[in-house]
């Protein structure tokens, strides 16, 4: 075995899905099936429905669905799958979701007609992407899709990062990076709002600059009209001062002058009846008053004064009140004060946007240092990984049958930052001797690809020990004894985690310690999709059937016999 796998082997084999139960999906009825630890094979007819299973499996670890996976449009579809996680280290996950840890762990999707969803871990419900977070830690379903992602510079630096060890490293990058970016967009805004500002600030200085002229004050537009309602009638009022202060107290016959004769008159009888001297306090404190009156009479025809110039001074300020109040279409002059306060702090605010950006623009510098100290880190232990993981990925591939295997990994530095550091990889292949290595993309066939990405998927298993893996039919493209090479490469990957391969091919199904086979069950009208583990003998015929065909031949067992034998 692989040294690479002797690391990480345990005590004893662990089975991470334990159970899965389907009911209304696709083509499946009811389904209820018990894996096992170890390598397990899944085979049947083309069209018997086992990739539906796995994308059952898929939907109770995060994948999207709709009504359409419904069998019955009228019934709910629910899957569960069982998982042992008691030797994975998975505490963390439900402590920092406020989950319920239980073993096994049981993840539950109901999808119901109308197309709602409904995700569960252990009962407790959850969304949709805390149930992909979660089966990402649990199981890799690899599909025929999948071997594309070879092709993709984004998954080749995942690789390669992932065999270097640098998923803390890339975690603290990616913090950075994303901290970053938010500064730069909030560095992009405040120049926006700058500019806008700047370009605005003329005007705003000039509007401002006129009202702290005008200086007006609250109430001033109210004195003015009282006292230019006073100027206006000048005339008037001191007119009406003059009779007033004349008619009570200027002249013999005033009106004060014949109440004080009154009064003196009647002063010596009040004392006699109790009714007149009662008459004779009211009178003296109408006398009282009317005297007051007098004086505040005579002070005001002495304090109005006409004076045409002050009026033409109230005339111009009302004026000039009324077109400010125009301008700023207030309704009501005070609003002039709290329009100069909001004009001064739109000038502050821009002076304030400007010492933010410059506070900004400073950490940016000091987040660039950061971030290209972690991306230099980065560079240094992906050129320390590149030669040992081409090496390992040569070694491995040459087992598989490509003999003349040549991969090279070369780190193409960049001058901007990205969310992987400041690198871009190529990832160049090639199978045959004396032809210089090229991207992958452009080299590799089928079957080399195949094989190239279970390689990489078995030293990826060694390095991040998950717990289990679902290959689905990643042995497109080869046969006969690469087959055979790439199931004891599954083989020996099961010793140290779950494998499930989904296979046409028998020379993988015979290595696998459990054989699962998906079939058709024909109904009066329907054919709904079952699986089920098969007994030794069953194998036997499973793989003859394989290997021969329909027509099953004796020599066709009896090679099943001697695959099942090695």
């Amino acid at each position: 075995m692989d040294p690479v796998i002797n690391k990480f082997s345990r005590a004893n084999q662990l089975c991470m899905l334990k159970n899965l139960s389907i009911t209304n999906y696709v083509l499946i009825d009811q389904l209820n099936i018990d894996f096992q630890s170890g390598f397990s094979a899944i085979t049947g007819e083309t069209g018997a429905g086992k990739s539906i299973i796995i994308g059952g499996l898929g939907l109770i670890l995060g994948k999207r669905a709709d009504t359409a996976t419904l069998l019955n449009p009228e019934e709910k579809c629910i899957i569960e799958g069982a998982f042992d996680i008691a030797h994975f280290n998975l505490q963390h996950f439900f402590t920092e979701n406020d989950l319920d840890l239980e073993n096994p762990t049981r993840l539950r999707r109901e999808i119901t007609p109308q197309g709602k969803s409904r995700a569960f871990i252990n009962d407790t419900p959850v969304n949709l992407n805390l149930l992909k977070q979660f089966g990402e830690q649990i199981i890799d379903i690899h599909s025929q899709h999948n071997t594309l992602l070879i092709h993709t510079p984004e998954y080749q630096l995942d690789l390669l990062d992932a065999f270097a060890g640098n998923e803390e490293l890339r975690f603290r990058y990616l913090n950075q990076f994303q901290a970053f970016r938010q500064n730069q967009a909030l560095a992009a805004k405040l120049k926006k709002q700058i500019n806008q500002a700047q370009a605005d600030n003329d005007y705003i200085r000039f509007l401002l600059e006129e009202l702290e002229a005008a200086k007006i004050a609250i109430g001033e537009f109210a004195e003015i009209e009282s006292e230019l309602n006073v100027l206006n009638h000048a005339e008037e009022l001191k007119a009406a001062w003059v009779l007033l202060a004349f008619s009570l107290n200027n002249n013999d016959q005033s009106i004060l002058n014949q109440l004080n004769t009154l009064l003196q008159f009647i002063r010596p009888a009040q004392s006699f009846q109790s009714e007149l001297e009662t008459i004779y306090a009211r009178l003296n404190s109408v006398y009282i008053e009317l005297d007051d009156i007098a004086r505040e009479a005579s002070a005001m025809e002495d304090s109005v004064d006409i004076d045409p110039k002050h009026l033409e001074f109230l005339n111009q300020r009302l004026a000039t009140i009324h077109k400010l109040q125009r301008k700023h279409q207030l309704q009501h002059a005070d609003e002039l004060i709290l329009k100069e306060e909001s004009l001064a702090n739109q000038l502050f605010s821009s002076d304030k946007l400007q010492s933010q950006l410059t506070e900004l623009e400073n950490q940016l510098r000091l987040d660039e240092e950061s971030l290209n100290l972690l991306a230099e880190q980065l560079r240094s232990e992906r050129e320390k990984a590149a030669l040992p993981l081409a090496n390992k990925l040569v070694e491995q591939l040459i087992q598989l049958g490509i003999k003349e295997a040549q991969v090279t990994l070369v780190l193409k530095p960049q001058l901007d930052f990205i969310e992987s550091g400041r690198d871009e990889i190529d990832f160049l292949f090639s199978a045959n001797a004396g032809l210089k290595p090229d991207l992958v993309s452009k080299t590799a066939s089928g079957g080399e690809l195949s094989r190239l990405m279970l390689s990489i998927k078995y030293l990826l298993a060694t390095k991040k020990n998950l717990p289990g893996i679902i290959f689905d039919e990643i042995d497109s493209g080869v046969s006969g004894e690469i087959a055979e090479r790439l199931g004891i490469l599954m083989q020996q990957m099961g010793q140290n985690m779950q494998v499930i391969s989904i296979t046409h091919l028998p020379q993988i199904a015979a290595l696998a310690q459990n054989h699962y086979l998906v079939y058709k069950r024909n109904e009066t009208t329907f054919a709904r999709t079952e699986i089920k583990k098969m007994s030794d003998e069953e194998r036997i015929e499973e793989l003859a059937a394989m290997l021969s065909g329909s027509e099953i031949s004796e020599s066709a067992r009896q090679n099943a016999r001697v695959l099942l034998g090695k």
